[in-house]
């Protein structure tokens, strides 16, 4: 995921989520780094909106990215 900060500073954040209740997900953050160029993509993988992605673990499936 790419983060944009108050001050105007980008970052690459790699996470995972986990389901941890009916209604509750878990964010663990693994890396983030500030990015050189943001116009250059952060993965490898496809996207997908941080919301599909909440939805697909909150029920119970594991997200799967497309490919670029």
């Amino acid at each position: 995921m790419r983060v944009e900060l108050q001050d105007g500073m980008k970052y690459g954040v790699f996470f995972t989520l986990r389901r941890e209740g009916p209604m509750r997900c878990g964010l663990f953050v693994v890396s983030a780094y500030p990015l050189a160029n943001s116009n250059k993509p952060v993965a490898v993988t496809g996207e997908m909106r941080f919301n599909t992605a909440l939805g697909l673990v909150l029920s119970g499936k594991r997200p799967k990215f497309p490919p670029r």
